[in-house]
């Protein structure tokens, strides 16, 4: 029975074939009607006719196969055999239609230029575009490279359809790419625009990654054809201004806004005028005091002169080239005269001091040891061997250690003796460009002999502005810009791999344990001062009349640079340092005020906290100490920092991932009440916890 049914399908092929190979029958209404009909089962004749048409398609099969396989129940043969030869896919089997081309990207507002690559997954099929939004013919251009979409402003509105022989045209598919480039960030002063009593440094800083900045000084605005910012402009001289004006750029962005500061300089100066003409024959005598909350104090003036701007206008350039901060001054004129040789009374000048935040750039602690719990007490690995995991309270992974050189390394050499004054030996930060007097006051050579001097804070201030009249007013190692550092500089000495003292001994020759007075004036009481011990790494204020150790800096070519913070999505970025922050302690809500309630954390949850922190996809840790510190604004009102920036910070302390070195059971915790450093125990201690990520 088969037999005689095959050569009956034989023979009704063959009757077909040469009527239907001479007609034409578009390849869609073929399929259509193949398909319906095989689907029903009185259609199965009319099917095997269907099949034998597939004659006037090339590569196809007439030999009515497929009805022998319908009949004998082979479902893949009977829908035309599964196979895709000449290029033709599932679908369009299905449909006779080539599939609609697709955009790579897809269509929408770019910040960038763009490159559009058109596809079809019909294999063999033509795209023709176009790019003014009208419809693609076959004589449209077709598509072989990327259609380019560049320029700000640019909008295209692309066209496409795919073809191809023996099917039908794809439907059109439109889309619309347009181009409008971000801003860069336009630049800003690492400091103010304003009148500076010392020589200046002015830094130029944009947030914008590669951005390069054009800037001029003499007041014109910049141009591309002006000079590439690539270190601090120099503000030098009494008496010298400076208008700086600049602009950011960057490829594929737009340009950013200009900005402009006129900066000056004179001398450490307080300028005294009189109603009357005066002697200026006559060099006048200062005293100069300050206020410690009850009475005034002398603050010795070596080195202070004095300069007849005319008769009526007497400037004082006093010798500690930074006015104290945060202080309440008192200076003392005596020895006036007026034009007819007349004495006339003292004249008394009373005046407040402010208190300039700076931010520095931050180093590695220089703490490279882990530290784990043996089981009776924690116990220093110096190469981080032991086996470390995150959540972990014996082994905690996320130490100090666990980042090396982060958020940068350190970068100081020294001591170095000058080649004419050969007494004289500096050591020099080569990150913050600080350049230090290698021995503390009292001590001198190149091993730093001698008792270092225990002084009061007046007296202090005084003895680093004496290093600028040595050799014949030449300045200690020719310099002439020597003062007391602030709190932040002098910390940012500090080896937190070491204790007692907690620096490194081969760059300052000499160094001992104990306190170090900073310029910085504590902002919660008038008679205290901060300072840094140099034992362990603590650092808090204390009365200025007592009595500590001395270490004289010179600003070199570090600029003071101004803090600089952006909020976003719940993290902030601090654009000095380059570091990223947690907006909210841990436990709040990201919110713009960091509602709810901060949790306190043990040690090694902390560093479980931050590691397994996951806000914006970045990956965050627990902030080293440096890194912790660097948020500290001393004149800030409590909390000392930029509750602008972080709103809801709790006073007390936050964990930091450095051990304290001289007792490893301990670690390192910064308070946003006073901005103390402290330790609090592992085992026991808890805090409250602000992550940090990058630079």
């Amino acid at each position: 029975m088969r037999t005689i049914l095959r050569l009956w399908v034989d023979s009704f092929v063959w009757s077909l074939r040469g009527v239907c190979c001479m007609q034409t029958i578009t390849s869609f209404f073929f399929r259509l009607f193949r398909n319906l009909l095989c689907r029903l089962p009185m259609g199965l004749l009319l099917c095997a006719s269907f099949l034998v048409l597939n004659l006037c398609s090339p590569g196809k099969s007439g030999d009515g196969a497929g009805l022998l396989a319908l009949l004998s129940g082979d479902a893949a043969m009977s829908r035309g055999g599964g196979s895709n030869t000449g290029g033709i896919g599932a679908d369009e089997e299905e449909t006779g239609q080539i599939a609609a081309p697709t955009f790579t990207p897809a269509a929408g507002g770019f910040d960038s230029d763009q490159n559009v690559i058109i596809q079809t997954s019909t294999i063999g099929a033509t795209i023709h575009y176009t790019t003014d939004g009208t419809e693609p013919t076959t004589s449209s251009p077709v598509f072989l490279s990327a259609i380019p979409v560049s320029g700000h402003g640019t909008t295209k509105e692309i066209r496409a359809k795919a073809v191809k022989d023996g099917l039908m045209d794809s439907m059109v598919v439109s889309g619309i790419f347009s181009i409008d480039y971000v801003r860069v960030v336009a630049p800003h002063f690492s400091r103010a625009p304003g009148q500076y009593s010392s020589d200046q440094s002015i830094g130029l800083i944009t947030a914008t990654p590669e951005a390069i900045i054009h800037y001029t000084i003499d007041g014109s605005s910049p141009t591309t054809s002006s000079p590439v910012y690539a270190a601090p402009i120099p503000v030098n001289g009494s008496g010298t201004t400076r208008i700086i004006r600049a602009f950011a750029v960057k490829n594929g962005m737009l340009d950013s806004t200009e900005v402009a500061g006129e900066f000056s300089v004179s001398y450490v100066a307080r300028v005294v005028t009189f109603a009357q003409g005066m002697n200026t024959a006559v060099t006048p005598s200062l005293l100069a005091e300050a206020y410690n909350g009850s009475t005034y104090t002398t603050i010795p003036t070596t080195g202070t002169t004095f300069a007849w701007s005319d008769s009526t206008t007497l400037n004082i350039f006093l010798s500690w080239k930074q006015f104290p901060a945060n202080t309440r001054l008192r200076l003392t004129v005596s020895g006036l005269q007026n034009a007819a040789g007349t004495p006339l009374p003292n004249r008394v000048e009373e005046f407040e001091t402010g208190l300039t935040e700076e931010s520095l750039t931050v180093a590695d602690t220089g703490q490279t040891a882990c530290f784990f719990f043996n089981g009776f007490a924690w116990t220093s690995d110096p190469s981080c061997t032991q086996t470390y995991v995150v959540g972990d309270a014996d082994r905690p992974y996320g130490q100090d250690a666990h980042y090396v050189d982060n958020p940068s390394a350190r970068s100081i050499n020294g001591p170095t003796v000058h080649e004419v004054y050969n007494a004289d030996f500096i050591t020099v930060d080569h990150r913050t460009g600080l350049v230090w007097k290698a021995c503390s006051e009292g001590q001198n050579g190149s091993s730093c002999a001698g008792n270092r001097m225990s002084l009061t804070w007046y007296n202090a201030l005084n003895a680093c502005a004496g290093l600028n009249t040595a050799n014949s007013g030449e300045g200690y190692s020719a310099r002439t810009d020597w003062r007391l550092p602030t709190e932040w500089e002098l910390a940012s000495l500090l080896d937190f791999g070491r204790s007692a003292p907690a620096m490194d001994g081969a760059l300052f020759p000499g160094s001992l344990s104990g306190p170090y007075w900073s310029s910085t004036a504590s902002s919660s009481t008038a008679e205290g001062a901060q300072s840094v011990d140099f034992t362990d790494g603590i650092t808090g204020g204390g009365a200025r009349t007592n009595s500590l150790y001395v270490r004289c800096v010179s600003s070199g070519s570090k600029p003071l640079t101004l803090p600089s913070f952006s909020a976003s999505g719940g993290m902030v970025t601090d654009h000095v340092t380059g570091l990223v922050w947690q907006r909210c302690s841990a436990g709040q809500t990201g919110d713009a005020t960091c509602s709810g309630t901060a949790v306190r954390y043990g040690w090694a949850a902390a560093l479980s906290y931050c590691e397994g922190l996951t806000l914006n996809g970045r990956s965050w840790r627990l902030p080293a100490i440096s890194e912790l510190r660097s948020l500290v604004f001393e004149g800030q009102a409590v909390p000392k920092i930029s509750q602008a920036h972080f709103p809801g910070t709790r006073t007390s302390g936050y964990w930091t991932s450095t051990t304290y070195a001289t007792s490893p059971a301990n670690a390192w915790r910064i308070g946003f009440g006073f901005g103390e450093s402290a330790y609090g125990s592992k085992a026991t201690g808890t805090n409250y916890v602000r992550c940090v990520s990058g630079p």
